[in-house]
């Protein structure tokens, strides 16, 4: 992989190679200068069979052995080219025949060309981008399963131990489960990128006393951050790498590996939980046809240039491709919505394989999408807010 990456890229490439070459030995290796989010992903793998995840550097050092001698760097971009091209020049050599090099884009090739039902799909001219291979990819790992991704269990425990140590500190008697809480905010010169921003750590407060309240333990990862105040009133009930004194890459793919349930927004966040399939609450969700399997998603509030709100119907059908939110302007959801798709999903946790009650609104959005795909639903929560028809208040218990 040598491309500029971002976080999930780095779980979804080895993750689709060790699915795809199912029964072969995979070593997947990462340009280091290329890719900045996470450095401690390769403990992901060490305990997964049959593939070897490996960063290597732009540039390998000798010792100059003789008096007299000088190194030239080349340009960076012939570089980074000359790379795979020498690499594949080199496997071809060395392997006699016997082992096959791929790039991340024949990988990617090799699987859509696999998935021969994308052909037929209706939709595929409304695919821009990446999108073919995100539809391609929740297929693979609905039919092509595969062990969960873990730390190793040393690192595991001592990080266990720790999280437990802080919410036990705090008062609690009962074992935590774990909630992996999150929250991205970027600020990107892709217009699409800050549409898929979440709200303030402030207005998840009263869903996380509710989680608390549970049993949950919260993690929060992503970009936001714990104030003094609020670290102070929930002391280990929701804690972040300063909390546990822990290095916060360890930390970060602790909680999105080893959580009972994930709560957060679109982003790279997401990627490690949905590998794992691990069930996710996807809140101020954009865009439309986004989702995973074990899924529940509450979509970002949208208006119209004018101001009016754009009905339910059309934004699922009409706007479910428009990356862009081109027709109007999106928001964050209330503080009161979020508590309310909280509340909703664990009560869905209870039964999780009970049919879709709400899937007739779900069958507005285009069957050509990774919603559908995936197999993800709409949070019941998000339909009492916004389809007038089916707006029975939410009862306790139920």
């Amino acid at each position: 992989m040598t491309n500029s990456s971002s976080f999930g890229y780095s779980i979804q490439g080895p993750d689709m190679a060790r699915r795809v070459a199912s029964g072969e030995h995979v070593l997947f290796l990462i340009a280091s200068w290329r890719y900045n989010p996470n450095p401690e992903i390769t403990e992901l793998w060490r305990g997964i069979k049959d593939i070897e995840v490996v960063f290597i550097p732009r540039f390998v050092f000798v010792r100059q052995l003789s008096e007299k001698g000088r190194v030239v760097l080349p340009f960076l971009k012939p570089h980074d080219s000359m790379v795979q091209r020498f690499t594949r020049w080199f496997v071809r050599l060395v392997g006699k025949g016997q082992v096959r090099f791929q790039s991340m884009t024949e990988l990617c090739d090799e699987m859509v060309e696999a998935d021969t039902d994308l052909a037929s799909s209706p939709d595929r001219k409304l695919w821009i981008g990446d999108y073919t291979i995100m539809m391609s990819y929740v297929h693979l790992l609905a039919c092509r399963p595969a062990p969960p991704l873990r730390l190793p269990v040393d690192v595991g425990n001592d990080f266990k131990r720790r999280f437990h140590e802080a919410w036990h500190a705090s008062g609690y008697k009962e074992e935590p489960k774990l909630c992996c809480l999150y929250l991205r905010w970027r600020k990107s010169l892709a217009k699409a990128s800050p549409l898929k921003n979440g709200g303030e750590l402030s207005s998840v407060l009263p869903a996380i006393r509710l989680l608390n309240a549970a049993g949950y333990q919260v993690a929060l990862t992503g970009d936001r951050e714990i104030t003094p105040e609020i670290r102070q009133e929930f002391g280990g009930g929701l804690i972040d790498d300063l909390t546990i004194k822990g290095d916060r890459s360890i930390y970060q793919l602790y909680t999105a590996s080893a959580a009972e349930i994930f709560i957060g927004n679109n982003g790279g966040g997401v990627t490690l939980p949905a590998s794992n399939g691990i069930p996710c609450l996807l809140l101020d969700w954009y865009p439309v046809i986004d989702g995973f399997s074990h899924s529940w998603l509450y979509y970002k509030p949208a208006t119209y240039k004018d101001g009016s709100p754009v009905p339910y119907d059309r934004f699922l059908r009409e706007h479910a491709f428009d990356l862009s939110c081109s027709f109007g302007t999106l928001g964050n959801i209330s503080e009161e919505e979020t508590t309310e798709a909280v509340t909703s999903f664990l009560q869905d946790m209870k039964n999780v394989g009970a049919p879709d009650p709400h899937a007739d609104v779900a069958a507005l959005i285009p069957q050509g999408s990774v919603f559908h795909r995936a197999g993800s639903r709409l949070s019941p929560a998000w339909i009492r807010h916004n389809v007038p028809e089916q707006s029975a208040p939410l009862r306790a218990g139920k």
